[in-house]
């Protein structure tokens, strides 16, 4: 498995179809441009390619914090249905694990739906552990 970085038009939206079965409310027609001004804010996107089209993708940024340090922040990590359980996952958050460490990141974090199980599994089996609840106040 061959992990890539999303750092071109065409590779973006090879990540589409990843990114729309965990976040069904993006529209297609705002993706790319969506993403490009995320990218322009030092965001990163690493996938995993195969018959042509992305399976995995996980999308991250590096922060600085007073509690945290300097640190990546997934926003983002998803595996298409049909691939789950192979190893996709763990690859996408290697290669984020390694781009951390290559950057002198302290730590590396997310937030992850309380009913994601198999997500939750993974993270714990890659060295994750449950720090915090997240919180969120809605204002529309």
């Amino acid at each position: 498995m061959i992990v890539q970085s999303a750092d071109a038009d065409d590779k973006i939206l090879k990540c589409w179809n990843v990114i729309h079965e965990l976040r069904p409310h993006l529209k297609h027609e705002e993706f790319l441009n969506s993403m490009k001004a995320m990218q322009s804010e030092g965001v990163k996107m690493f996938y995993i390619e195969e018959d042509g089209m992305a399976v995995s993708a996980g999308v991250f940024r590096m922060n600085y914090y007073f509690a945290r340090g300097k640190n990546i922040y997934i926003d983002d990590l998803s595996t298409l249905p049909a691939y789950r359980g192979k190893g996709y996952g763990s690859h996408i958050l290697k290669a984020i694990k390694n781009y951390a460490v290559e950057n002198n990141c302290d730590n590396i974090h997310l937030d992850s739906g309380h009913h994601r199980y198999d997500a939750h599994r993974l993270y714990l089996n890659f060295g994750f552990q449950i720090s915090s609840h997240h919180f969120a106040l809605k204002l529309n």
